[in-house]
């Protein structure tokens, strides 16, 4: 498989680079990195004896809904993310509003 490096050599700095790496993959890259942000989070929240589960998928998922948000409106996403993690959001927001 040959790849056009005609991108790459316009790239001036390291945003150019991640956005040629992201054209090159289809998507994948920014689209892994909100996934890997969202676990991230969920993960390092959910260790925090304050937070139960229910809060930390709160805030999770709305931070990587707004970062995927500015990534599809960008057009480097698809705009299936965002509204994946506006359902998880809501339905966490659900749970968390019916418990209390």
């Amino acid at each position: 498989m040959a790849y056009n490096l005609t991108n790459l050599t316009a790239a001036q700095d390291l945003g150019d680079l991640a956005v040629v790496a992201n054209t090159f993959s289809n998507g994948v890259l920014f689209a892994g990195g909100t996934v890997a942000i969202f676990f991230i989070t969920l993960i390092l929240l959910s260790r925090n004896p304050n937070n139960d589960f229910a809060n930390s998928l709160l805030v999770s998922s709305f931070v990587s809904f707004i970062l995927s948000g500015m990534l599809a409106f960008g057009g480097f996403i698809n705009i299936l993310f965002p509204l994946g993690y506006l359902i998880i959001l809501s339905l966490t927001g659900l749970l968390v509003w019916t418990s209390k």
